[in-house]
């Protein structure tokens, strides 16, 4: 692909990626970037070293600037997790999660079906209403007491609830960062996300249920039974002092993240900064409060393998910004547009693209991370709106659909993810195995994002 001497492209200083060097600097970060993805595929356990590697690979070869690595390691990113799963350590600690399961457990009247009814709605809410890995690190918890509780495979609650989360997550513009990023990019407000796409993830939470119901009725059938046996009381569980002080710290924390946009603006502080400031203020209070045991707390209970192996999988990325493979994609897809674009009317044609864009989109999210998909498509999209054609706004949207719905088809497809992996990984010793993942996750994946694109497209045609 060569990129034509236009006044754009050269604004862009995009003209340097036709010279022979880059040409060849393109070819290998694609060779190389997809073995990486492969070899962390087949070989999960060892996931941080294969990445490691990668990225000495791609500073060796000159596929990527140190300063540019750097960068897209997205330390904020890293700290907000780190502080995260300090907290919600210390709440659990406290005794809070294994007194919200008992009324959990209570208002479910200990029904399985109803407990994953529950898990479903409460997982897509606080994704939507806070963030995806807050969301997840709490629910997860939750679901491994109630496994361990009861002797259960936590695998299926876990499933219902991940998936959930990025469906949820994509409902507001604080679930996910995605949601930021197009927001920012396309200048979309909070209501543009309640009228867009908020009733698409509600639409796909209650699709999500029934088609949990039917994969794991076995399991379902088998905790019933389980439940049935067991000695159960429906006496309501007292609050207790440490509880009450792990509740009030969780929800303090809930609360002024679901703020920190409306405190940052008030206050006029840089974007996001609040996001990292309030659980670093948290964070530094619970350890100061366990004090001699503060130390071994945080190397107990901090993901580090996780944390590392972010950190490297957000850096690989940054190979196609420095090569300009990214650059070259989206000059394919503008020829594409203009290629078709004199053959089919203005709805037909922006229903198709918009389609792709989220299959292509969401393909791209599932094997790698899913702001670098959406930050190759963006420019994509933004020169197909500069040409004035009518409903091509709506394209913006397909770059959340397919970044957050398709996080659900591979175990690498969100960060919410990569997160339960390595909590279910350090818990269990066992990874869940991709081929299980995947099967039911791709299914989940395309079927939710159909419901929200064919949503998305009926409300712009009609409100046009």
């Amino acid at each position: 692909i060569e990129i034509p001497s236009i006044p754009k492209f050269v604004e862009k200083n995009w003209l340097v990626y036709n010279e022979p060097e880059y040409i060849i600097k393109q070819t290998l970060s694609v060779v190389v970037f997809s073995m990486i993805i492969l070899a962390t595929l087949l070989f999960w356990r060892f996931r941080v070293p294969v990445a490691m590697f990668g990225v000495a690979i791609m500073l060796v070869g000159g596929l990527v600037e140190l300063d540019l690595l750097v960068e897209y390691m997205n330390m904020p990113v890293i700290i907000f997790l780190l502080c995260m799963m300090i907290i919600v350590s210390y709440v659990r600690r406290l005794g809070f999660f294994d007194f919200i399961l008992e009324r959990t457990m209570i208002f479910t009247k200990f029904e399985p079906k109803v407990l994953l009814v529950f898990f479903v709605l409460m997982s897509a809410f606080m994704a939507a209403a806070v963030d995806e890995v807050s969301s997840i690190l709490f629910m997860s918890v939750l679901i491994f007491d109630l496994a361990k509780r009861f002797d259960i495979d936590p695998l299926p609650y876990l499933m219902c609830s991940i998936f959930a989360t990025n469906i949820g997550s994509s409902a507001t513009v604080l679930g996910n960062p995605v949601g930021v990023y197009v927001a920012f990019y396309a200048k979309l407000s909070f209501d543009d996300f309640l009228k867009w796409s908020t009733p698409a993830a509600v639409l796909s939470s209650v699709v999500l249920v029934p088609i949990m119901f039917r994969r794991y009725s076995n399991f379902l059938l088998s905790f019933r039974l389980k439940l049935s046996n067991s000695l159960l009381s429906d006496k309501v569980p007292s609050l207790s002092r440490g509880a009450k002080n792990g509740g009030i710290i969780f929800a303090f924390t809930l609360i002024m993240l679901a703020l920190h946009h409306t405190l940052e603006s008030f206050f006029l502080l840089p974007k996001n900064s609040l996001l990292v400031a309030i659980p670093l203020a948290i964070a530094s209070y619970t350890l100061i409060s366990l004090k001699d045991k503060a130390i071994e707390f945080f190397e107990k209970n901090v993901e580090w393998w996780t944390l590392v192996y972010f950190m490297f999988l957000f850096s690989i990325s940054s190979t196609f910004e420095f090569t300009g493979v990214s650059a070259k994609i989206s000059l394919l897809f503008i020829n594409l547009y203009n290629a078709i674009s004199i053959f089919l009317p203005p709805q037909l044609l922006i229903a198709i693209f918009f389609f792709i864009c989220v299959i292509i989109i969401g393909m791209l999210s599932a094997f790698l991370d899913n702001i670098v998909a959406v930050a190759i498509f963006l420019p994509i999209i933004s020169e197909i709106v500069s040409l004035d054609i009518p409903f091509a706004g709506m394209l913006w949207w397909s770059a959340l659909i397919g970044g957050c719905y398709f996080g659900n088809a591979t175990p690498i497809g969100s960060t919410a993810n990569i997160v339960v992996l390595g909590l279910f990984d350090k818990r269990y010793g066992k990874s869940i195995p991709f081929i299980q993942w995947f099967k039911i996750g791709l299914v989940i994946s395309l079927l939710t994002s159909l419901i929200a694109s064919l949503y998305v497209l009926a409300v712009g045609f009609l409100y046009a």
